[in-house]
């Protein structure tokens, strides 16, 4: 998570980890910069300055080239073994004496980066965990109240002893020994580190035992000071493998090389800053003090920055949403807010939509709708993950349990942060973007659904009509939703062909038969873009393109025998009756698609086209016509009248029978047809060849007012 736009991105998972307390910040002389202190060459330098180092001499030689910023990294000279040689040539008290000299701090010196600190690393009991290797007294000047050990006495974190404090590892500044005589015991030459880190080894020990037992966060280092070099030698001389990660915090500059850090086994968390500055470092780690200071504080000032809605926020503050309701707690402020965040973060937190595909506007009339710019955040780890399911840090570790994407059974309990996540979505179940999203899903979890319908069941005045409409398909379509819905059939086929036809593969033929309602990915029309206007500016095909869905009946090979004939019509007309029924609570784009072609043969067809399953009926209709033609007659009769999809065509069909209708009863049911049936271009070439086939038959009077019919044209409004 990112507190700033150019700021270092910090895992949630170093974010909660400090939050336990399991964090240990590790601080290096940059985070005495700001007070007016020297880095490791500015410190050498100094020194070298009082003592009056000869400039002609080979340690002036070996610090130019150590400062020289040409100078290839590998050729540099360590500025610890120029401190070693320096100790040889001079009295190694004086060399201390200058050294404690520059750190001396001004009585107005800044210590603003380590109060910022000792806040952040506060642990659970609510004391400070620093571990630094400066050898100034800032941190104690920030606040002189804290605990303080001094090398070489440290915690024993062996024996249980915690690093509550301020450790100084490598020394500190000794006041009573501010004289060219004596040492101040800082860890400064390549001997000092040796001895700290390999022959006495109590460095190595302490921060092997650090690594084991908290992750480690590096702050005011850079990738080859002596400090990190001594440290991983440390380790790597040690059989004990460390098991949590260390961060260090670095200025992306032209210099960066991530390269160098992987190889040192260190996280590099990278920020940008303006010239050699290190502001956005120091805003994020004020920004994440604060967080660490008034937790509750903090979920709710986020909470309120999500009220804007993710179009209207950065990257990065995108990111601190999804941050936190990554937790129980946070999703719970994130739920619990009244008036709730808007629903469209849901297109944050679903990767699907969040990762959805550019949809280029070639009028150049709008904008071009890029769901990653809307709804993406700068956090790479957030990529792949789909928020809305269980992740690994829920109490649950169910990979398969997600509120939306697929059925999960009623009897598998949602996480704690899931749960509250649900609650959100249901407080926002009237707002478009909750229906647009939802139309997209396979399924809802079993609690969405029972509470959604508990809130539609209250008549609450939120709900506009088009709400409860699109709800309740919605509703029918998740209930009809099964993965095997398309091999069902097929497998039915092969249990009809081993056991015939019986009472119960009957039941199961006319519920695997049956029409339901489905969203149509597959056309131009689908809403891709989640809406942006109110109830009362929308209609049903900007929330999604509803059709119906028939069973791939191809898939079903086995013989009718003539003795089950009108058992199996009778389910064909029923499903027939169904899929209109449906069709008449969706819009006039998905009714005009169900217009169907009744001349294309089957083998042109996909096996999941509707018209396939209208010739499949055709053929009953045909074998019916044959063998049971008064049935069909009088089941005509039943039929619907006002059905403008499927049965006005279908009587077409059956009126060309001579073995079921009369030429009187076939022409008096021409003559019966709506006007704008009778004149639709869909049924146009099917009415033509039934006057054409029954002509003959038709009495002449009957045929006089076809022609009058037909000469008069369709009349207007009708």
């Amino acid at each position: 998570m990112r507190f700033h736009a150019n700021g270092p991105d910090i895992p949630d998972s170093l974010l909660e980890s400090r939050d336990k307390g399991d964090v240990v910040f590790f601080c290096g002389s940059g985070v005495s910069i700001p007070a007016g202190m020297p880095d490791f060459l500015g410190l050498t330098k100094y020194v070298f300055d009082e003592l009056h180092v000869p400039q002609d001499g080979q340690l002036r030689s070996l610090l130019r080239l150590a400062e020289d910023e040409n100078t290839p990294e590998a050729a540099r000279p360590a500025l610890d073994r120029i401190f070693n040689q320096l100790q040889n040539d001079y009295p190694q008290g004086e060399i201390d004496y200058y050294v404690a000299k520059r750190l001396e701090a001004q009585p107005n010196a800044g210590t603003l980066a380590h109060r910022t600190v000792l806040r952040i690393s506060k642990g659970a009991d609510g004391y400070p965990q620093v571990v630094t290797t400066n050898f100034d007294d800032l941190f104690e000047r920030a606040d002189d109240t804290i605990t303080s050990f001094i090398s070489p006495r440290l915690p024993d974190l062996a024996g249980g002893e915690k690093p509550t404090g301020l450790v100084y590892l490598h020394g500190r500044i000794d006041s009573e020994k501010m004289n060219k005589e004596s040492r101040q015991g800082f860890v400064l030459s390549s001997s000092d580190f040796g001895r700290a880190y390999l022959a006495e080894g109590w460095a190595a020990r302490f921060v092997r035992e650090l690594l084991s037992r908290y992750t480690v966060v590096l702050l005011g280092y850079s990738a080859n000071d002596p400090p990190i070099e001594y440290l991983l030698q440390g380790l790597r001389s040690s059989e004990q493998q460390k098991q949590e990660p260390i961060y260090a915090f670095v200025k992306e500059a032209g210099g960066f090389n991530q390269s160098v850090w992987d190889n040192r086994g260190i996280i590099p968390l990278t920020y940008s800053s303006p010239e050699n500055r290190h502001a956005e470092l120091w805003k994020s780690l004020e920004a994440w003090a604060d967080r660490a200071d008034n937790p509750s504080a903090w979920k709710q000032s986020i909470v309120e920055l999500s009220k804007n809605g993710p179009r209207n926020l950065e990257n990065h503050e995108r990111g601190q949403v999804v941050s936190l309701v990554k937790t129980s707690e946070g999703a719970q402020a994130f739920a619990d807010s009244n008036p709730p965040p808007p629903s469209e973060w849901l297109c944050v937190f679903d990767k699907n939509i969040r990762q959805g595909e550019v949809i280029r506007d070639f009028s150049l009339e709008k904008p071009d709708y890029d769901p990653q710019e809307l709804y993406g955040t700068n956090d790479d780890s957030h990529l792949s993950v789909n928020f809305l399911s269980v992740l690994s840090q829920d109490s649950r570790a169910d990979g398969l349990l997600a509120l939306a994407g697929m059925p999960s059974p009623e009897q598998v309990p949602l996480s704690p942060r899931l749960f509250r996540l649900a609650l959100w979505i249901i407080s926002v179940s009237h707002e478009p973007v909750t229906l647009w999203w939802a139309a997209k899903q396979r399924s809802l979890h079993p609690f969405l659904i029972a509470r959604i319908k508990m809130r539609l069941r209250q008549d609450n005045s939120e709900f506009h009509p088009l709400v409860r409409r699109v709800w309740n398909l919605l509703f029918e379509m998740y209930h009809n939703f099964s993965d095997d819905h398309d091999s069902s059939i097929y497998i039915l086929s092969g249990r009809v062909e081993v056991e015939g036809w019986t009472h119960s593969t009957m039941r199961e033929f006319e519920e695997n038969t049956r029409p339901r309602i489905i969203t149509n990915s597959h056309t131009w029309r689908r809403p891709n873009q989640p809406p942006q206007q109110e109830w009362a500016n929308l209609q049903l095909s900007d929330i999604a393109t509803f059709t119906i869905g028939f069973p791939r009946i191809l898939d079903f090979s086995p013989n009718i025998p003539n003795e089950f004939l009108p058992t199996v019509y009778r389910i064909g007309r029923r499903q027939l009756e169904h899929a209109a029924n449906l069709l008449s609570d969706l819009d006039l784009y998905a009714q005009e698609e169900m217009r169907l072609d009744l001349q294309t043969s089957s083998d042109l067809m996909s096996s999941d086209d509707p018209n396939v399953f209208l010739q499949w009926f055709y053929n009953l209709l045909d074998r019916m016509a044959e063998h049971q033609p008064e049935l069909l007659r009088a089941d005509v009769e039943l039929w619907p009248k006002d059905d403008m999809f499927f049965f006005n065509k279908l009587r077409l069909k059956v009126w060309a029978f001579k073995s079921v209708f009369s030429g009187d009863k076939a022409a008096k049911g021409i003559l019966s047809l709506p006007n704008g049936f009778f004149w639709d271009a869909y049924i146009r070439q099917n009415l033509l060849h039934l006057l054409r086939d029954r002509w003959q038959d038709f009495p002449y009077e009957n045929r006089l007012q076809i022609e009058r019919r037909i000469v008069e044209g369709m009349r207007p409004h009708e």
